[in-house]
């Protein structure tokens, strides 16, 4: 009977843990949002990359990316809304949370992954993919067929 009551006070206790984790990593997505619908995507990717205190020396990267970033929210029209089309923790260390994001012309995809080395989150990649949904669509015409 211990060792049931060991084993279920160490379930919770990691499930907590876990819990916690994601709760405050989805909150640095909701803020990200909040962030590029008040200020722009340029803003946003500034936090969401000053959430890794590595890139300090990596402006010249970051500029680019956040110039590719603000053509193409150019291309695709005003920001609607944003929806979390999957979240989960590929390891206990890599943490990916895909969105959909609505424009006024077409749908595109941000995908954001977060990275733990030791104690602290940090942010590791940041990815916007153009042809979303297109290549869902065309996968499932092509299984139809």
């Amino acid at each position: 009977m211990k060792i049931y009551i060991i084993f279920f006070i160490t379930f919770l206790t990691i499930n907590s843990k876990i819990y916690s984790d994601e709760k405050i990593l989805n909150e640095h997505i909701e803020k990200f949002f909040e962030i590029y619908q008040k200020k722009g995507i340029e803003f946003a990717i500034d936090y969401f990359f000053s959430l890794n205190p590595h890139l300090k020396n990596k402006s010249k990267e970051l500029q680019q990316l956040k110039q590719e970033a603000n053509n193409i929210s150019r291309m695709v029209g005003k920001y609607i809304q944003y929806r979390v089309i999957h979240s989960n923790f590929v390891n206990d260390s890599i943490y990916l949370i895909v969105c959909s994001v609505n424009y006024e012309e077409q749908p595109l995809k941000f995908s954001f992954v977060f990275y733990k080395s030791r104690k602290d989150w940090i942010s590791y990649r940041f990815e916007i993919d153009t042809n979303y949904p297109d290549k869902y669509l065309d996968t499932i015409i092509q299984n139809i067929n």
